[in-house]
């Protein structure tokens, strides 16, 4: 009988011991955490509170909060962020500029009165140096607020599939301000990834590669066609414009450096290609480059010279090193029509 009963109950007693051991090491890892009002190092804090001017404060204590609306503790980012749109019209910045709301984990301010201070554009890109100049004078808040704002939109249509040269210049001077007014230790924008974004890059993650020799190949072109946005109740005229993705692999032993393409269109759908750079990135151009073994993701972008209607045909041919490329799209209108379904008809090479 105790040969039976007794490999029972060892289980019972190891669950017994674990259920007593760990709310005892969970309470002193606690006890070792500072808690509010006690002078800290950074790190030493409990995880609801933070570290600042040598003291354990809340997140609605800290300048973050009175500038930025972060005045809540996320409990994902592990860090001071606005989680309500109460969180951002505490903000300096926001009691400024106007109504502000939560986005995510960032406070996004707009002008009730219908100024439009970020101008026709909605990032502000068409008048950007005259922006970022004004932004410079503001309140440190204020422009990162806004700074920001511009950030998030640029960044939510690039993952969708639309961007422009004017944006991606626009960014890299908003960059360059953000690293201006960063205090210490504060961490840049960053942009989560939208869902829609991860379903598209599956997809063309998904298609054949082409190759030619050790490099290859796989490629999404699209391409807008001229219309007009109504931006807070203005009109926006938007170029044509076109992106394409290249997803790269260099197969090879040895490294190689490749050239920005050339895309050759037809009478009445020319293109214009400004810049390509990594995907994800701020928009510095890439220099072409492939290590041995090495893959990147690139962005091609530029505009069509001619104003290219939505619907329109549109015809690419154009080389990535050896792999030459015949692809044929329908132009888009809307900067959100790839994730909503709209998918480009393609004529293959």
């Amino acid at each position: 009988m105790i040969s039976r009963t007794t490999p029972a109950r060892r289980p019972v007693a190891s669950r017994l011991m674990r259920l007593v051991l760990v709310p005892l090491l969970f309470l002193v890892v606690a006890a070792c955490r500072k808690d509010e009002g006690e002078p800290c190092t950074p790190g030493e804090c409990r995880k609801d509170l933070v570290c600042q001017a040598g003291r354990c404060v809340t997140c609605a204590e800290t300048k973050g909060c009175a500038e930025q609306g972060e005045c809540s503790w996320g409990e994902e980012t592990r860090r001071c962020v606005p989680l309500t749109d109460s969180d951002c019209g505490r903000s300096e910045a926001c009691k400024k500029r106007g109504e502000c709301f939560v986005d995510g984990t960032r406070c996004i301010s707009y002008d009730p009165k219908g100024e439009n201070k970020e101008g026709g554009c909605p990032c502000g890109c068409d008048h950007s140096e005259e922006l970022v100049s004004e932004l410079r004078g503001q309140d440190r808040g204020e422009a990162l607020v806004t700074a920001r704002s511009s950030l998030a939109t640029i960044g939510e249509r690039e993952q969708l599939g639309y961007v422009t040269e004017a944006m991606v210049a626009h960014r890299l001077r908003l960059r360059s301000l953000e690293a201006e007014l960063l205090a210490p230790g504060e961490a840049p924008f960053t942009m989560p990834l939208d869902p829609r974004a991860l379903e598209l890059r599956a997809e063309r993650e998904g298609q054949a590669a082409r190759f030619q020799g050790d490099l290859a190949v796989r490629t999404e072109l699209l391409v807008f066609g001229a219309t007009t946005e109504l931006v807070r109740g203005r009109r926006k005229d938007l170029r044509a414009c076109f992106r394409l993705w290249l997803g790269l692999t260099n197969l090879g032993s040895t490294g190689r450096t490749l050239a920005l393409p050339r895309l050759e269109g037809e009478a009445g759908a020319t293109f214009d290609v400004r810049r390509w750079y990594e995907e994800d990135g701020d928009g510095s151009p890439w220099d072409g480059s492939l290590d041995p073994g090495e893959e990147r993701s690139i962005l091609v972008v530029g505009y069509l010279n001619e104003r290219v209607q939505p619907g329109t045909s549109v015809r690419a041919r154009y080389a990535v090193g050896d792999v030459a490329l015949d692809e044929t799209r329908r132009a888009l209108e809307r900067w959100d029509a790839h994730a909503n379904g709209s998918a480009p008809a393609l004529t293959p090479d």
